[in-house]
C-alpha cells in the first residue's frame, strides 16, 4: 500500500474511533460524532477526483463504478442487517421492533436518512439499532448522484467546468445549511443536499484547485492545523452544539487541509501511516457498520447505566467483530471488483434486499408482535404512551410559536378567566393534562406557560434555543403574571439539573447531554459558571414572582433514573421479574439535585410562608429508594417525566386547594 493510502486510512481510523467512543457515551469524546463528517470529506476527495480522472482518460464505466461501490458497501451491510433482524425479534420491545421494521425498509432502499429525519433527532434519541446507517444513506446517495452528474457533464462536453460547479453547489449547500439549521436541524443534519458541501470540500482538494505544496515548513504547519481542527471538536463539542452548521466547518476544513498535505512528508502526516492506525482505517467501514448494533443491544439489555467495564467489553467486541467482518466479508467481495461477470453479485444483493424488505414490512404490519410479551409488560407500555389531554396542542412548532408571540394556551374551564398559571419546561407540561382536569372539575382555568427545554428562570438562555426563544418565553410568562392580577396562584416546575452539568444529562451517567444553561447574552459557560448562574437566576426569579403577591407552588425535583423506566419495567416483566427489582437510589437523587435543592431551600427560608413545596421525593421515596410503580401504575413516562398517574398524586395538594372555599 502506498504512503498516500496509508495516510488516508490513518485519518479514517481517527474518524471511526471518535464515533465509537462517542456512541459508547464517554464524556471526554462528546464530539466524536464529527468523525462522520471526516468520512464525508474523504469520500468527496477520492470519489470526485477519481471519476473525473477516469472520464478525462476515457476509461470510466458507470456500470463498473457502481458495481465496485456495491462490492465495497453491500455485502457487509446485508450481513449486519440479517443478524440484527434476527436478534431484534428476541430483544426489542414491540414499539422498537415496529420502528426497526421501518428502519429496515429505509436501509434496504438506501434512504434511512429520510426515515430518521421524520422520526427523531440523532442527538436526543437512539431507539434503533441501525440509526448509524443514516450516514451510509447519505454516502450512497452522493456516490450515485455525483457519478451521474459527472457523466452528464462529460456528455455535454462540460467536464472542464466540474471544479466551478462543485464550488458553486458547495456554496449553495453550505449557505442553505447555515440559514435553515436553527429551525430545521433534522433535515439539515440528515439530508444529502445539506451535506454536499462537506463532500465538496474534499472534491475541491482532489480536483487540484489548490497549488502544490513546495515548502516543508508549510507542509508541517498546515498538517498540524488540520489535525488540530479534526481532533479538537471530538473533545470540545457535545450534543448541545447546533450541528452541522458553522460547527461542522472545523472538522471538515481540518480534513480537507490534511488531504491537501496527504502526499507530503510532514511529521503528522507520517504519523497517520502508523501500522495500527492504517489497519483500523482499512477495516473502518466494517467496524463502523457493526459498532452501533453491538452498543445498542448491549445497552438495551442493561437495567442500569454503562460502567467502565461495560465499555471495555464493548470495545473488544466491536473491534473483534469489525475485523472479522472486514477479513471474511468485505475483503473477499471487494477484491473481486474487476471481475467481468457481476450478475451473481447483483442478483444475490437484490434477492437479499427483497427478503429484508419483506421482513421489515412484516415487523411494521404486525406492529412489532406485541403478543410476544406478557400482559403486565404490555400494560406498562400502554400506560407510558398515554398522555392525559390538556386541551392545548402538543406539537413542538405550535408550542414554540405560542411562547414567541405571547399567545399562551388556557387549560381547564375555557369559560372563566385564568386564576392559575403553570410555568416551566416539559416537566410543567407533563402536569398540564391532570391539572386541566382538576381545573375543569372546579370551574377554574390556568395559563399554560410551558416550553420544553426551557426552565422557569428569567434572563437566561439555553443551547436548545440559540435564537433566544427561552429568554423571550420567560419574559413573556413573567409579564403575563404581572399584567393579570386575576392569576392568584402559580405552579412552577422545571428539571433544573438538566441544564447544569457537563458530563451527561443532569449529571447522571448513561444519559446524553442535550441542553446547557447560557447567560442572557447567549454565551457558553463552564459547569461551575452554569451553577453560579442558576443560583443567581433562581433567586432573582423567585424574588420577582414573590413580589407579585401570588401563591407560589414549587415542584421540587422529580427523582430520575439512568434509563427509560417503562422500557426497563417492560423487559423486566418480559423476563419474569417484578417491579420491585427496579428502583431509583435516593443517594443519586440527592447528589443530582444538591445544588437545586440548596437554592430552593435558601429562597424558601428568605420568604417563609410565601412558597409552598410539592415534593415528589416525599411522595415516592422511602428507605433509601424511590419507587417507579405504585398501586399497579407506572410513575414515569420515560426516565424523568411523571406519568399521568404520578401527576395526579403530586397535584393532590392543588386539588385540595381548588376544592377549598375561597
Amino acid at each position: 500500500m502506498s504512503a498516500y493510502y496509508k495516510s488516508i486510512d490513518g485519518l479514517r481510523a481517527i474518524a471511526v474511533v471518535g464515533v465509537i467512543l462517542y456512541h459508547c457515551g464517554l464524556a471526554t469524546f462528546s464530539g466524536g460524532y464529527t468523525g462522520v463528517d471526516v468520512f464525508f470529506v474523504i469520500s468527496g476527495y477520492l470519489i470526485v477526483s477519481g471519476i473525473a480522472r477516469d472520464i478525462d482518460a476515457n476509461s470510466f464505466s458507470l456500470k463498473s463504478y457502481l458495481v465496485r461501490r456495491v462490492r465495497r458497501i453491500v455485502p457487509v451491510l446485508i450481513g449486519m442487517l440479517f443478524v440484527v433482524s434476527f436478534a431484534s425479534v428476541f430483544i426489542l420491545l414491540p414499539e422498537d421492533l415496529d420502528f426497526y421494521g421501518l428502519s429496515l425498509l429505509g436501509a434496504s432502499a438506501f434512504i434511512p436518512n429520510v426515515i430518521f429525519n421524520k422520526a427523531f433527532s440523532y442527538f436526543t434519541s437512539s431507539n434503533s439499532p441501525v440509526i448509524h446507517l443514516w450516514s451510509i444513506g447519505v454516502e450512497v446517495q452522493f456516490y450515485v448522484g455525483i457519478s451521474v452528474f459527472l457523466v452528464c457533464l462529460s456528455k455535454l462536453k462540460l467536464l472542464n467546468r466540474t471544479l466551478f460547479l462543485v464550488v458553486l453547489l458547495s456554496l449553495i449547500s453550505f449557505v442553505s445549511n447555515i440559514v435553515l439549521i436553527e429551525n430545521h436541524q433534522n433535515p439539515v443534519f440528515y439530508y444529502t443536499p445539506f451535506r454536499f458541501w462537506e463532500f465538496g470540500l474534499g472534491a475541491i482538494v482532489g480536483l487540484g484547485m489548490l497549488p502544490a505544496l513546495r515548502l516543508k515548513i508549510l507542509e508541517n504547519v498546515l498538517s498540524f492545523l488540520g489535525v488540530i481542527l479534526v481532533l479538537a471538536p471530538i473533545f470540545i463539542y457535545d450534543t448541545t452544539w447546533l450541528f452541522p452548521g458553522f460547527a461542522a466547518l472545523a472538522p471538515c476544513l481540518g480534513t480537507a487541509i490534511i488531504l491537501y498535505c496527504i502526499e507530503s512528508d510532514a511529521v503528522l502526516v507520517r504519523a497517520l501511516r502508523q501500522p495500527v492506525l492504517t489497519l483500523v482505517g482499512k477495516a473502518s467501514y466494517s467496524i463502523y457498520i457493526w459498532h452501533w448494533p453491538i452498543i445498542f443491544f448491549y445497552e438495551y439489555s442493561l437495567d442500569r447505566a454503562m460502567a467502565a467495564n461495560d465499555i471495555a467489553i464493548l470495545l473488544v467486541a466491536i473491534f473483534a467483530v469489525g475485523f472479522a467482518s472486514w477479513y471474511l466479508i468485505e475483503n473477499p467481495f471487494y477484491q473481486q471488483k474487476n471481475r467481468p461477470n457481476s450478475k451473481p453479485l447483483i442478483f444475490g444483493c437484490l434477492g437479499s434486499f427483497a427478503v429484508l424488505l419483506l421482513v421489515g414490512g412484516i415487523f411494521v404490519h404486525f406492529k412489532g408482535f406485541p403478543e410476544r410479551l406478557p400482559p403486565a409488560a404490555l400494560a406498562v407500555i400502554d400506560e407510558a404512551e398515554y398522555v392525559e389531554p390538556s386541551g392545548c396542542p402538543e406539537n413542538a412548532p405550535d408550542i414554540r410559536e405560542r411562547s414567541r408571540t405571547d399567545s399562551y394556551c388556557v387549560i381547564g374551564d375555557q369559560n372563566v378567566s385564568p386564576s392559575w398559571a403553570l410555568w416551566g419546561d416539559s416537566h410543567a407540561r407533563a402536569l398540564s393534562g391532570p391539572f386541566s382536569e382538576m381545573l375543569l372539575q372546579n370551574k377554574e382555568s390556568a395559563l399554560l406557560l410551558g416550553l420544553h427545554g426551557c426552565p422557569a428562570l428569567l434572563d437566561i438562555n439555553v443551547t436548545h434555543y440559540l435564537s433566544g426563544l427561552c429568554q423571550t418565553h420567560n419574559q413573556n410568562a413573567y409579564q403575563r403574571l404581572l399584567a393579570q392580577p386575576g392569576i392568584r396562584n402559580v405552579i412552577m416546575s422545571s428539571r433544573y439539573s438538566l441544564y447544569l452539568y457537563d458530563t451527561a444529562t443532569g449529571g447522571l451517567a448513561g444519559q446524553r447531554k442535550t441542553i446547557n444553561l447560557m447567560d442572557g447574552e447567549g454565551s457558553r459557560l463552564t459547569e461551575q459558571e452554569r451553577i453560579a448562574l442558576f443560583r443567581k437566576a433562581y433567586q432573582e426569579t423567585m424574588e420577582k414572582v414573590v413580589s407579585l403577591g401570588k401563591n407560589i407552588y414549587v415542584m421540587t425535583p422529580m427523582p430520575e433514573a439512568e434509563f427509560n423506566i417503562p422500557e426497563v419495567l417492560s423487559r423486566t416483566f418480559w423476563r419474569g421479574g417484578r417491579d420491585s427489582d427496579i428502583k431509583i437510589r435516593e443517594t443519586d437523587y440527592l447528589r443530582l439535585n444538591e445544588v437545586v435543592l440548596e437554592a430552593m431551600d435558601a429562597v424558601a427560608k428568605k420568604y417563609p410562608g410565601k412558597i409552598h413545596w410539592i415534593s415528589p421525593h416525599d411522595a415516592f421515596c422511602k428507605d433509601g429508594a424511590c419507587d417507579v410503580m405504585a398501586d399497579g401504575h407506572i410513575l414515569y413516562r420515560d426516565s424523568n417525566h411523571p406519568s399521568s398517574f404520578a401527576a395526579h398524586i403530586l397535584l393532590a395538594p392543588i386539588a385540595r386547594e381548588l376544592q377549598s372555599p375561597n
